[in-house]
């Protein structure tokens, strides 16, 4: 499968191309060819899912195509090592602010394989958080929301300013037992943890410094 780039500041249905050049060893073997391609971008179907998760809205699809052989694009260059519909980030990472888009193949039964791509979106870093302060203690958490089970979510604890005393972090599921007795060390910046793999209704209990927050998920 050959991939081209798609230029930073592509627009949709503008008109774009790239010049082939194949050689062998062989006479009479060179092919210099100039290809020309329009680009069709998919309108509003790249959402910023949670805190560090960029995806495509499935919904947006009908159940009769399969979507496949993702690519996913930083600011024009390709994401490496990225190929599901849903792209990871390290939210506290700078470098990855910027523009992001999705190419991919549209996959229907009797209707012939189509490549498209999505508008591109800027990642928001920090969005969809729910806070928690206390007045009496100084204690700040912070989490992002999830509701995808199996998914990962960010989490931060502060007490005073003060980010390097011990926090950890533990799901508690309907009957008020520790979800398969994991615990979760936050390490000074917080950490990312894993939702979750059943769908219920959760507490996500923070403690540090002896005393404890939670944070309702309903995990889908």
């Amino acid at each position: 499968m050959l991939v081209i780039p798609v230029p930073s500041k592509a627009k949709n249905h503008g008109e774009y191309g790239f010049h082939l050049h194949i050689g062998s060893e062989c006479p009479n073997s060179v092919l210099d060819k100039d290809l020309e391609f329009t680009i069709e971008f998919d309108v509003q179907l790249l959402t910023q899912r949670y805190n560090n998760a960029l995806g495509l809205m499935r919904d947006s699809f009908p159940e009769t195509q399969h979507l496949s052989d993702f690519v996913w694009f930083h600011d024009g260059d390709t994401v490496p090592n990225q190929k599901s519909a849903v792209l990871y980030l390290d939210e506290t990472n700078p470098q990855n602010s910027g523009e992001y888009y999705v190419c991919y193949t549209i996959k229907e039964e009797g209707k012939a394989d189509k490549r498209r791509c999505t508008c591109p979106i800027k990642f928001q870093a920090n969005s969809d958080t729910h806070s928690f302060e206390s007045d009496f203690d100084g204690l700040t958490i912070t989490a992002t929301y999830s509701y995808l089970h199996g998914d990962k979510i960010f989490v931060n604890a502060d007490y005073n300013g003060k980010t390097d005393i011990e926090c950890y972090a533990q799901w508690i599921n309907a009957s008020g037992k520790v979800y398969q007795d994991m615990k979760f060390n936050i390490p000074d910046g917080g950490c990312t943890i894993d939702t979750p793999a059943e769908p219920g209704l959760y507490l996500l209990r923070v403690c540090t410094d002896g005393k404890n927050r939670s944070f309702k998920f309903i995990i889908q």
